[in-house]
């Protein structure tokens, strides 16, 4: 179902569709829809075997396959992706198995960032950037490239702190119970957010820009940020930074580098 319903979706979207898989944490929600949560290196196994069936399928008449986890008999889409090549698959994992799993099946890593409180900007741009380098040590020894993405929040404002404070109000104004708008609440949720603002993508316009060059400049090619969608939000982010960064933009890839 998944590779059928992506390649309508790579149709519609010409030929930009992208499934991001996850592995999966969460038992209620596994046992809600009766499945079960895998434990260590069976769950990438499980990962691996899916996303080899869904590239069989894509580019296959006809698949059967029997397999750990999976058994298919002369299964077949009736439709094929738009593009000639499978639609690109992305993870995230920061275990050795789950890099493993990454290096040697994915086509991009969306690239965890420190959450320790006491983590500076220059901590953060070390540890993506040894990110980077190992990935590409792993990949190139198994004559694979894998691309590199990162998740960040953009908020802009004349300073770090008002686009913090700006983005927790915002938070609040769409909070329908106002006995949550509270002293320990406002706390809570920016320590949730503090990793985000170690980005450096929270502030003036002009040095988010610079930033986003900086994420360029170390080998990530797709940012996929994360902010309060309010249409004014939506206008201002989209003119004053990703208007500026775009015409950088390389087309190497179905998307944006460093782009949205």
């Amino acid at each position: 179902m998944i590779a059928k319903l992506a390649a309508s979706v790579d149709r519609i979207c010409d030929r930009r569709m992208g499934i991001n898989i996850v592995n999966g944490w969460y038992e209620e929600e596994f046992n809600m829809f009766g499945g079960v949560v895998l434990q260590g290196d069976e769950r990438y196994r499980r990962s691996a075997e899916f996303v080899h069936l869904l590239r069989r399928l894509w580019t296959e008449d006809s698949v059967t396959h029997h397999g750990e986890f999976y058994q298919l008999d002369n299964a077949h889409l009736p439709l094929r992706p738009a593009s000639a090549e499978p639609p690109e698959i992305f993870s995230v994992s920061s275990t050795e198995p789950g890099r493993e799993f990454i290096a040697n099946t994915c086509d991009w890593w969306f690239i965890g960032a420190p959450k320790a409180p006491e983590t500076t900007h220059d901590d953060l741009m070390r540890s993506l950037e040894a990110s980077v380098k190992n990935m590409d040590r792993r990949a190139r020894e198994l004559g694979r490239k894998v691309h590199f993405a990162f998740n960040p929040f953009v908020s802009i404002g004349n300073t770090t702190q008002e686009a913090l404070d700006d983005a927790v109000e915002k938070i609040f104004a769409y909070d329908k119970d106002p006995g949550n708008r509270s002293s320990d609440r406002t706390r809570q949720i920016e320590r949730r957010m503090l990793p985000a603002t170690k980005a450096g993508l929270m502030g003036r316009a002009e040095d988010i820009c610079k930033q986003v060059k900086r994420f360029e400049d170390i080998g990530l090619e797709l940012l996929l940020i994360k902010f309060i969608p309010t249409v004014e939000n939506v206008r201002r982010i989209g003119e004053q930074v990703i208007s500026q960064v775009g015409s950088r933009a390389s087309s190497a890839s179905n998307y944006t580098t460093a782009g949205v």
